[in-house]
Formats: C-alpha cells, structure tokens, sequence
C-alpha cells in the first residue's frame, strides 16, 4: 500500500508540473480508469492510480503551492464539457466504491484471461524462443540506442518452475535455464504465466500491455525503476519473419 500511495503522489506532481508549465483554462483527468478482473480481481486496491473521486484533494496542495489556477473537470462515462461555454453536459456524479468492489467480486472475478485458455507451454520451446527474441532485443537496443542505466541488469524471468528460472542477458550471452538460488544482483526478476510469455514472444500479446494490467510481478534489486531496461524488453519478441 505504502508504494502504491507514492505512486499516486508521484503521477499528482507529473501531472502538476504538465499544468504549471502550459497553464490551460481547463483540465481533464481521465487516465487510468481502468479495472482488473478474473484472478487479478484483488489487486484492484493496490493498483496506485487515483481514483476520480480523490484527485481534489489530492491536486489542492501542489495547486496552492505553484499558484495553478487551472479548473479541474471531472466526467462520468458518456458525458462531455463544452470549452465555449465553460460547462459540462452533466454534474459529475461520484462512483460508490464499495459498490465498484462489490460488482468486481461478483460479476468480474470469475472471469478467464484469453492465454488461461492456451495450451501448456513446455519449457525447451520457450527457451528456443527466447534465445531467438533476445538477440532481436540486444538488436533493437543497438539500433534505437537503448542503454538501462545500470549496465549490467540481470533479468529473469519465472514461469512457475520450483527449481529454475530463465536467465535473459541484456548484452552477450545466451539466454538459459539457471536454478532459481543462482539469481544474482542487480536483477529484475519477473514472474509470469508461461502461456503469456509465449503470447508476448510471438507478437500477439505485448510487454507494457501485460505490465499495466498487472500481470506481470516484479521485484527489483536495488529498487530502481530504470526506464531504458523496461523500454528494452518491451524489444523481447521474435522478429516479424519468424513469429508464430
């Protein structure tokens, strides 16, 4: 909760410094509204992004500080603001969130992700797969000069196995199957379903899509979020000419 509380801080003063800069008559916040559902449903607390209903509170002190006079507007779903003449179609109505967590747990929990429906992956063809994304990814990162901060991240990758997890360097060296007490610092470390990882590695899921929603855990060392690693992976899937 503690790291979920500073994320909100953190997109607040994002979004202040947007407001500060470019001083617009009206803003209007609108993303992140989104809701995890089937076997994620439980995470919706921990999700970090505000809520419509607590932005006012929340913008009221960033906004006193830097003197942003910025009129903040909020919509319900299918509602619109006129700029001409300064007013929206309707009030904004506030959502009951004990009624959006009881609808979650009663009409969204039960159901299934797309790649829950996949069959099994075995763990040789990932590691053929992946050999092959990873030298597309080491490509992609000379090409588009994507260097992570700390040069010598370890990723790995766990889909599951008790006793191991895939070892995808960044630089040279192949991708491989090391027992799970080999992990060494400093590492991402990304536990995954195995049927999604097949979906991201052949193009027809993707990495940032996959990390919004939450279905990726991680755990970093140092706990650093560096930006160029996570861009890089996002390279992590065969070339064009060969996905599945």
């Amino acid at each position: 909760m503690r790291k979920g509380e500073l994320k909100k801080r953190q997109f607040i003063r994002q979004c202040a410094d947007y407001l500060e800069a470019l001083r617009p008559t009206y803003f209007l916040p609108f993303a992140g509204q989104y809701t995890l559902g089937g076997k994620l449903w439980r995470l919706n607390r921990y999700r970090g992004v505000p809520e419509l209903e607590d932005l006012e509170p929340l913008f009221a002190s960033e906004r006193s500080a830097r003197g942003i006079e910025s009129e903040m507007v909020l919509l319900n779903s299918r509602e619109w603001f006129d700029l001409r003449e300064g007013a929206a179609s309707s009030p904004y109505r506030p959502i009951s969130m004990a009624d959006k967590l009881a609808y979650i747990e009663r009409e969204l929990s039960g159901r299934r992700y797309v790649y829950e429906s996949d069959a099994p992956c075995p763990s040789d063809e990932l590691l053929m797969e992946l050999r092959e994304a990873q030298r597309h990814m080491i490509g992609q990162m000379a090409m588009r000069g994507i260097r992570p901060r700390l040069h010598d991240w370890n990723v790995y990758l766990d889909v599951g196995d008790q006793d191991e997890v895939f070892h995808v360097p960044l630089t040279e060296g192949e991708v491989a199957r090391i027992p799970i007490h080999d992990i060494a610092e400093p590492c991402l470390a990304v536990r995954l379903d195995a049927r999604l990882l097949k979906r991201m590695l052949e193009r027809k899921a993707h990495w940032n899509n996959a990390e919004i929603g939450s279905h990726l855990r991680f755990n970093r060392a140092p706990d650093v979020f560096d930006r160029p690693l996570f861009t890089a992976l996002c390279y992590l899937h065969l070339p064009s000419s060969v996905k599945g």
